[in-house]
Formats: C-alpha cells, sequence, structure tokens
C-alpha cells in the first residue's frame, strides 16, 4: 500500500493518479516536459490515430496548438475536420510509423524477403531464390547493429496485410505487431513497411525501402519516406543515395517524382547473379521531407480521408 505522503500528482499535467505506479507509468509514456519531440516520434504527423474514449478517428496534425500542452498532447484533426488538442494517453495509432524495436526483426525480414522475390524475380525463378534470400535475410536482421546516425523506420496498420484482398503475386507480413489499450475498440497492427537509413559519413544510405504491395501502399510510401527526411535531417545529413534496379521503372518514378536525380549505374551481385542497378541522390532532404510528406496527405485525400466503407480505416 503507497505511503500516504507518497506523490501521485502529475506536476505537468494537473492530473492526480490512484498510486504513484500510475503516476510512473505515465511519466514514461504518456508526459515528455523535457523532451516534447518525442511526442512526434511516437505519434508522427500523418499518421492515422483513433480516440480511445471518444472513438473519433483522425490524422495526427502535429504539436498541440496550446504551448503549455506540448508536452502531454497533440494536434488531430478529425474526419470530422475538427482539430483539437488530444492527450496521447487516449491515442492509438491504426496507421503510422514509429521506431524499430527488436521484436520487429523477423516482421521486417519476412516482408523483405516476400518483396525482393517480388521485385527480383527477372533475375532467376522465384523457387530458386526463396531459400537463400530467406536464410540471407534471416541472418541479416538477426545480428545487424546500427549506429548513432543510422535508423529503421517501421510502418503498421489496423489492416491484415494477408487476409484481407491481398494481390496476386504479391507477398507480405501479416503477423500482429503491437496492439492497444485493452479498449473494446482494440486494433491489432501488422507491419506493413519499412526503410532503413545507414552513415555513409558525408551523406545518408537509404539501404532498403519495402512496403506490402496492398490497394494503399503508395500513402505508406511517402510516409515512411517523409518521416525518414525529417530523421536525416535531425541527425544533420544534407544529402542522401539510394539504388534501384534499371529495369524498375515504376521505382525509378517514385524517388524522381521526391526529387532524386540519377547519378550514375553500377553492376551489384544478387546471390550470385549481377544486376543493374540506378543510384539516385537527393541534394536537398529538406525538399524531399516537404514533397513526401505532400505526397501523402494528397493521397490520404484521394482515398477519401483515409477512411473506408462503414467508418473503418483502411
Amino acid at each position: 500500500m503507497a505511503s500516504p505522503d507518497a506523490e501521485t500528482r502529475c506536476q505537468h499535467c494537473y492530473i492526480t493518479f490512484n498510486n504513484p505506479a500510475e503516476l510512473a507509468h505515465h511519466a514514461r509514456n504518456h508526459c515528455f516536459p523535457h523532451n516534447p519531440a518525442e511526442l512526434l516520434w511516437r505519434y508522427p504527423p500523418g499518421s492515422r490515430v483513433v480516440d480511445l474514449v471518444t472513438r473519433s478517428r483522425g490524422v495526427v496534425a502535429g504539436p498541440a496548438s496550446n504551448p503549455n500542452m506540448v508536452h502531454s498532447r497533440i494536434s488531430v484533426r478529425e474526419d470530422s475536420g475538427l482539430v483539437s488538442d488530444v492527450p496521447i494517453s487516449r491515442l492509438q495509432v491504426v496507421h503510422g510509423i514509429r521506431r524499430f524495436t527488436e521484436a520487429d526483426r523477423p516482421n521486417i525480414s519476412r516482408l523483405q524477403t516476400s518483396s525482393w522475390l517480388n521485385k527480383y524475380d527477372q533475375a532467376d525463378s522465384p523457387e530458386h531464390l526463396a531459400g537463400p534470400l530467406q536464410e540471407a535475410n534471416a541472418s541479416s536482421w538477426r545480428t545487424a547493429i546500427f549506429g548513432e546516425r543510422e535508423f529503421v523506420l517501421v510502418a503498421e496498420s489496423e489492416w491484415d496485410w494477408e487476409a484481407r484482398d491481398t494481390p496476386s503475386g504479391h507477398g507480405g507480413d501479416g503477423s500482429g505487431a503491437g496492439s492497444g489499450s485493452g479498449s473494446s475498440i482494440e486494433t491489432s497492427l501488422s507491419l506493413c513497411g519499412f526503410v532503413a537509413v545507414l552513415d555513409k559519413g558525408d551523406h545518408a544510405w537509404v539501404d532498403n525501402l519495402h512496403v506490402h504491395q496492398s490497394q494503399h501502399h503508395q500513402v505508406t510510401r511517402h510516409m515512411l519516406m517523409a518521416g525518414a527526411a525529417q530523421q536525416m535531417l535531425e541527425l544533420g545529413y544534407e544529402t542522401a543515395r539510394l539504388t534501384v534496379l534499371e529495369s524498375n521503372a515504376s521505382a525509378r518514378a517514385f524517388f524522381a517524382a521526391l526529387g532524386a536525380d540519377e547519378v550514375g549505374v553500377r553492376v551489384i551481385d544478387f546471390l550470385g547473379i549481377p544486376l543493374r542497378t540506378c543510384e539516385l541522390e537527393w541534394r536537398s532532404l529538406g525538399e524531399l521531407a516537404s514533397v513526401a510528406a505532400a505526397q501523402r496527405e494528397r493521397e490520404r485525400q484521394s482515398l477519401g480521408g483515409g477512411v473506408g466503407g462503414g467508418g473503418r480505416v483502411y
């Protein structure tokens, strides 16, 4: 039993809790007076969220409009058009990005293997590549260590990528990667994409961008690229590079639309198979962040704000 003198009131949010344990949980997960930016890392702008109290759904617009509340609330634009500051303790992401955790390693490996089989089947039969790819990716993600200026962002959605209308010929990861707060509208989230960025000294290297080929994969790709660009800027990078298959016209067009310039061609060894790739470069990460965020919002609008039939998101 807690001592009568035990602290149970948050001095920043002016909320009194039942016991010190509840206060500690609040301070650890829902109140960041010394690092308000943590809120937008946990709930990035553009993420689809549900308010577990009002049951309304909307999109994270940015930091709280009230400067006195930026440590515990974020601005949410509801599907009705109403914009308000909402405590993050009431919110659950239903389609958004977050930082990589150790538990994501096997899910990322499976998604990357599936994506590679779809993209690289021109090099050899998918049946021949499946075993070596799965083994190589599983080993790589089990042991991968990321430096101070390297990171991985993952995208999650409440959509069940394997069970619901998966297009023929495209794989994806369908295992759950998160859960809500215990509300009756709790949703199980599935990892639907990721982006990995490595440190190459004078520039950042977008080592991987893989998104499940669902009917809404474009929103997810732009969400990941917008988040990655913002993180690269915060880490002090000015430029970034990546490579794509020379024959992958859709990927080249996607990155070109985000402002990337093709700067060369190189041949890489892919499990013993030589492949021609194009090297692309962004000379302005600020422009990439802005363009990717704008594209993300346009695609959300084209989907009616991201709301499917019956008010469900995706």
